[in-house]
Parts: C-alpha cells; sequence; structure tokens
C-alpha cells in the first residue's frame, strides 16, 4: 500500500475508536444520494487535495500535506415540527464531532509516528439538514476537513 493509503487506515481506527457506535458510509463524497443511508450513526472519509511542501527535495523523501474529509451523520426520529428532537439530535451530533476532533488533537501522530508527522482539523461547514423521504427519514451531519502532514519516500533519478 502506499503512505497514503496507509494513512486512510490510520484515520479509520481513530474514527472507529472514538465513535464506536458508527457504520461507514458507503459514499462519503456525496452521502447525501446514499439511497441507503439508514444508519442511526455513521461516518465516511474522503481523499481531499494534496500538496508537495517543498521540503527536502535532494533527500529522496518529499514532504507532502493531505487533505481528508470525515463526515459524521446522525438520524433524526421526529417529524419537521418537532423542535426539540431535532436540537437533541443536533447535540448529539456535535458530541460525535467533539470526540473526533479531540481524538485527532491528542493523538496527531494518529498512532504512528514513523508515518505522520502532523494530524489537525481545519475547518468543518457546519451542520447540513438532508431529508431523504416524507417520513420520518432526515439525516443531520457534518463535514470536517482535516490536514495530515506526511513524509513520501522517492526515487531520485540521475543522483
Amino acid at each position: 500500500m502506499s503512505q497514503v493509503s496507509d494513512i486512510y487506515e490510520l484515520l479509520k481506527t481513530t474514527v472507529e475508536t472514538a465513535l464506536p457506535n458508527h457504520k461507514s458510509l458507503n459514499n462519503p463524497y456525496f452521502p447525501e444520494n446514499d439511497a441507503e443511508l439508514t444508519y442511526d450513526a455513521a461516518y465516511g472519509i474522503a481523499f481531499g487535495p494534496s500538496s508537495d511542501l517543498r521540503e527536502n527535495l535532494n533527500s529522496g523523501i518529499l514532504v507532502r500535506e493531505r487533505s481528508f474529509t470525515i463526515t459524521l451523520t446522525k438520524r433524526k426520529f421526529a417529524t419537521a415540527r418537532d423542535k426539540e428532537a431535532r436540537i437533541d439530535t443536533e447535540k448529539e451530533l456535535m458530541d460525535d464531532w467533539t470526540s473526533l476532533v479531540n481524538a485527532i488533537a491528542t493523538d496527531k501522530h494518529l498512532g504512528n509516528k514513523t508515518l505522520v508527522n502532523d494530524a489537525y482539523f481545519t475547518d468543518d461547514g457546519g451542520i447540513e439538514f438532508l431529508t431523504l423521504d416524507r417520513t420520518r427519514n432526515n439525516i443531520l451531519l457534518i463535514r470536517s476537513n482535516i490536514q495530515v502532514r506526511y513524509h513520501e519516500r522517492v526515487t531520485l533519478k540521475g543522483c
């Protein structure tokens, strides 16, 4: 596996440890299009943009930074007029978000100091509300951006 694939697995372990009752989303890039989005609580990890930090160029070790979007969802069991149930679900989602962000903040190497230099939360898009059907299947979700800085060993040509 590549280094970035290993980092994905480390993030997955971090999320599953912090949120053991969450199921994995089928499509973390577009959870709102997932016809099977019926889990009470779920997460998804999506690969985001990467950048080469232009360090150590002549050593055969490149420093890279990759963004990952971690989506957390919570199903709301209430009608649109049930304000208290919506607020309770929002609070539960924010508690899950806090657990995730704290898990990353307290282990910036994601359990692997050799591979991960630094992992940190950068921002989120706030809570989104999705209506999946006209019954009681409403989903609240939050997408959080995580940056991971790591080293990638490359073979230099002509050296």
